[in-house]
């Protein structure tokens, strides 16, 4: 069932117009422009929770290892300490926990590397305003 499809089935089923302008409908819309693509392939784009997890752990574990060595050596700025660590979690390509080493989900990894950067951006863009407010 492409969007279009979805959409009449909905009109039709609630007797009622469906709002293109809801939130929803536009986000399937702008996703879903290619006719041959259905709403389950649109559900699995979101990400692989497993895979987002095992990142999230990497990573909280790597900075605490950076942490220590910042505290040993102390020439090593926060914002380095998290620039190591996202290094280390961009090149891993399976589990880093795991014996068998499973592969992780790689639109997933390019989903969580691009979201923690905006987030550590972010978080400097929100601690330059605030040492400008001072």
């Amino acid at each position: 069932m492409d969007l279009g499809q979805g959409i009449r089935e909905l009109k039709k089923r609630s007797g009622k117009e469906v709002d293109v302008n809801y939130p929803m409908v536009k986000e399937l819309t702008s996703l879903g422009n290619d006719r041959n693509r259905n709403f389950s392939e649109l559900a699995n784009e979101e990400h692989d929770e497993k895979t987002w997890e095992i990142m999230t752990s990497f990573y909280n574990d790597c900075l605490k290892f950076w942490r220590k060595e910042q505290e040993k050596y102390g020439n090593v700025s926060n914002e380095e300490v998290q620039k190591l660590a996202l290094r280390d979690v961009s090149v891993i390509t399976t589990n880093p926990y795991s014996p068998n080493g499973e592969k992780l989900d790689e639109k997933t990894q390019e989903k969580w590397i691009k979201n923690k950067k905006k987030q550590l951006v972010n978080t400097k863009n929100a601690k330059l305003f605030k040492n400008l407010e001072r």
